[in-house]
């Protein structure tokens, strides 16, 4: 197991992006996550994610479908998850195609810009017309 199992510390951006490119599978076990950075960032490298249910992390994985969820604090959950996907070739390359695809798609900087803008945009003209503002949440728009 030594041998396929890579401790690396810190490493820089490019590094990191290689290690991403050429892993079978990214492992993200927070007990606390705000949006899910790694997640994201390992997906549009084209690599599939076991990621814990863990702040934003299972919504990350349902809007790209770029990899499972397995317990958070639960161990034998989060070792099934991986076992599950490491032995599945056909999963995780499916898994990698799509989250990278979504990523790209809807997370990308751009659209996530594009977004802010519209909410902005929106919250503006509401001010303008003497209405109230209304927020936007990860759980619900309105509230």
């Amino acid at each position: 197991m030594q041998n396929r199992l890579r401790l690396t510390g810190r490493v820089e951006v490019a590094e990191l992006i290689a290690l991403y490119r050429r892993a079978s599978l990214v492992v993200v076990p927070s007990r606390y996550e705000g949006f899910g950075l790694p997640a994201v960032e390992a997906m549009a490298c084209g690599a599939p994610v076991v990621a814990t249910r863990a702040g934003a992390l299972p919504e990350v994985i349902d809007l790209t479908g770029g990899g499972v969820l397995a317990e958070r604090d639960d161990p034998a959950s989060l070792s099934q998850a991986i076992r599950v996907l490491l032995e599945n070739t056909e999963m995780r390359a499916m898994m990698a195609k799509r989250g990278r695809e979504q990523v790209v798609e809807k997370l990308s900087w751009p659209q996530v810009a594009a977004a802010t803008a519209d909410v902005y945009a929106e919250t503006l003209e509401r001010s303008r017309r003497g209405l109230p503002t209304t927020t936007t949440t990860s759980d619900r728009v309105g509230h």
